[in-house]
């Protein structure tokens, strides 16, 4: 039975080895650093073309509205209608391009965003896979062990069903990894707007970089200044303001276009008080996730150690006869979820990382849309309404 199972993880192990081998011997693998890839995208994407089309439309329309308005003689200006053709329009049409302006700005932050958050993720997947692919040699080298002491009368028979069920799963959670290899690689693909079946090699590796002190509050203003939804709001309070004020030269407070000008007023100064919040919430939201991730860094850097010490001290009294086969896996088993939790501590430090530094700028679309902690209790994401 032994010899048959051997010849079965042979075959097992060939086809795992494939994994990696078919992409080194591809002669259209294509290697990206981090800048790179972020590079590449920003100038394969249609969506930044279409931004400086919606600039250039802004300002044909703020254009043309100032040369009406430039027709109006100050004497002339004795309505509403001629009021707002005079002030108002030109005005209006001169932040929307502002905003347009300011929209490709964010769509080109969102872009980087996008390949930078994609490109960890395939580093991560990657990672998981070499740690199965070490837990998997491990878990075979285990096996042979344990098939060699049973024909020397030293294990039992369920010894080596125990050393067999370790080696099986093990290759059943290494498939499990390259396959969400291949996912993350080809939503990487999608992003970079290549074909989805490109096989790929990224250069850049995960580091990890003390946070080192941090002034929140600059963090908090620069974001105050600078992102983008804020500067909608503010844009749209600023256009109401002087729609109301040119409103109120000519009509009453009994009036309905009066009351109309002041309703729309009230509801942007809303918005932006709402606005402010939600800058200020989200920033010190991806401060805090920032500073837990840089913590559990920390802590499942110091497990990996004490799992692969407890390794090789349970792997010495197995040899020596003082610990049973079941310790053995355990210690096996132990090392494998902490290199995993390490991978992972990781990969969501730097991703946190990213997210803050987002946050406290211009922010970005996409899962940037929301402000994202984490449940003390599951480690699951909890969200609310925002952005990065």
């Amino acid at each position: 039975m032994a010899k048959k199972f051997l010849a079965i993880l042979v075959i097992s192990l060939l086809c795992i080895l494939s994994f990696t081998a078919s992409a080194d011997t591809q002669s259209d693998v294509k290697s990206f650093t981090l800048k790179e890839a972020i590079d590449y995208a920003l100038s394969n994407n249609s969506t930044i073309a279409l931004a400086q089309k919606q600039i250039d439309a802004a300002r044909v329309q703020w254009e043309e509205m100032s040369s009406q308005a430039s027709s109006i003689k100050e004497d002339m200006v004795d309505t509403l209608d001629l009021a707002k053709a005079k002030y108002f329009y030109p005005e209006q049409m001169k932040s929307f391009y502002d905003q347009a302006v300011r929209a490709k700005d964010y769509t080109i932050a969102s872009i980087k965003y996008s390949v930078e958050d994609i490109y960890y993720k395939v580093l991560e997947a990657k990672g998981y896979v070499d740690v199965m692919n070490q837990s998997y040699e491990i878990a075979k080298k285990n096996y042979e062990i344990v098939d060699k002491r049973v024909k020397l009368g030293m294990a039992t028979k369920n010894d080596l069903l125990t050393a067999e069920y370790q080696l099986s799963d093990t290759e059943a959670k290494l498939r499990s990894a390259q396959n969400a290899y291949e996912i993350a690689v080809m939503n990487f693909n999608k992003i970079m707007g290549l074909p989805l079946t490109t096989k790929i090699n990224l250069t850049s590796s995960f580091t990890y970089e003390p946070l080192g002190d941090i002034n929140l509050d600059d963090k908090i203003n620069n974001a105050l200044k600078n992102r983008f939804d804020l500067f909608q709001a503010k844009e749209d309070q600023r256009i109401k303001q002087l729609e109301f004020d040119i409103t109120k030269r000519y009509y009453t407070e009994n009036t309905y276009v009066y009351q109309k000008a002041l309703y729309n007023l009230e509801q942007s100064n809303i918005k932006v008080k709402d606005a402010e919040q939600n800058v200020e919430l989200s920033v010190r939201t991806a401060y805090l996730n920032l500073k837990n991730a840089e913590a559990n860094y920390t802590a499942m850097s110091k497990n990996l150690d004490r799992a692969k010490e407890n390794l090789r001290l349970t792997q010495l009294r197995y040899d020596a006869g003082l610990a049973s086969v079941i310790e053995l896996m355990n210690a096996q088993n132990l090392l494998m979820q902490a290199e995993n939790q390490y991978v992972k501590s990781l990969y969501d430090f730097n991703l946190s990382k990213l997210q803050f530094e987002y946050s406290s700028d211009l922010g970005v679309v996409g899962i940037s849309s929301s402000v994202s902690s984490t449940s003390p209790t599951s480690g699951t994401s909890m969200s609310s309404t925002g952005s990065y």
